[in-house]
């Protein structure tokens, strides 16, 4: 049995949508909880929601790179500027004027290097890791598909590859921040081999793939610690991304026909909504949902206006 994994553009922005609001809400939350007004919904979305958004994101990036890939292949150096720059980018961008807002007043130009660190790495704040991270699966992508090595040990090295970025991101960001690194992997060999998958999650193979991702989950949570039972969580939501992909339920689960800039603003809601928790935290003794809400449209939609018109 042959077929492909149907995710459609309208699907994968709703998804792209969806997983920046699930970090959003769930660092909001996490605010929330701190300061003594959580709930059921708040401790739910502080325990889960960040997590799942940034595996549906890492998946859909690998899926997407490999996918445009099987259409036209993109030469290294090109790759470098499409892809890297489109990322890179604009985090510098919001970064560098973030860090012009947060200059303190009794400080000169001493305080310009720790300026060009945090526009051009640091990015202003912890939450953004995660571009840091990709960024490196980028470069791992770009060379997997520069080398191109007919053989099985080309799978071998990209998932060397994946176990070298893992190592790097448990040891100097945490296990938390580790646990979705193999999910980018799964989505460039999802698209590559989507036959397989296809023919795997249409029979009994399913059955064994989540019986073994139970196993491995459940093992690495006994000898690990808590973090690996959110990544059994994040292994079940892709693998229902994907079903819904081979089972051609991609045009009835989102809304249909969103609007065309659900996806571009995804990033822009990563990139800016913990900087509107820092604003507003000096404005607010509690920063309000409802703030929270209209600080972020405010923030996000400039910010994606602002890539618009410089065209990144």
């Amino acid at each position: 049995m042959s077929g492909k994994i149907e995710l459609n553009r309208n699907f994968t922005d709703f998804l792209k949508l969806l997983a920046a609001l699930l970090v959003a809400a769930s660092h909001y939350s996490g605010y929330a909880v701190s300061h003594g007004h959580g709930n059921v919904v708040y401790s739910v979305l502080v325990a889960t929601g960040g997590y799942i958004g940034v595996a549906i994101f890492f998946f859909l990036s690998g899926y997407g790179l490999m996918m445009s890939e099987k259409k036209r292949h993109t030469p290294f150096l090109s790759f470098i500027k499409r892809r890297l720059v489109k990322l890179y980018l604009p985090v510098v961008l919001v970064s560098a004027i973030w860090g012009i807002v947060q200059w303190p007043d009794d400080r000169g130009i001493e305080w310009m290097g720790h300026y060009l660190y945090l526009a051009l790495w640091g990015f202003g704040d912890g939450i953004l890791w995660f571009v840091r991270v990709i960024l490196v699966e980028y470069l791992l992508f770009a060379a997997y598909i520069y080398l191109n090595i007919k053989s099985w040990m080309f799978e071998t090295l990209l998932w060397l590859g994946t176990a070298l970025v893992y190592g790097f991101v448990f040891f100097y960001v945490g296990d938390w921040a580790a646990i979705s690194i193999p999910i980018f992997t799964l989505g460039i060999l999802s698209a590559k081999y989507e036959s397989w998958f296809y023919s795997i999650a249409r029979g009994k193979g399913v059955i064994l793939w989540l019986i073994a991702i139970t196993g491995i989950m459940g093992f690495a949570y006994n000898l690990m610690g808590n973090v690996y039972a959110h990544a059994l969580l994040n292994y079940y939501v892709i693998t229902g991304v994907i079903l819904a992909g081979v089972y051609s339920l991609t045009s009835k689960i989102p809304p249909p026909n969103l609007p065309s800039w659900a996806g571009p603003v995804s990033y822009d809601i990563y990139l800016t909504h913990y900087k509107v928790l820092y604003y507003c935290s000096a404005v607010y003794v509690f920063i309000g949902l409802h703030h929270f809400i209209v600080g972020l449209i405010l923030l996000s939609s400039a910010s994606c206006g602002l890539r618009k018109v410089l065209r990144i």
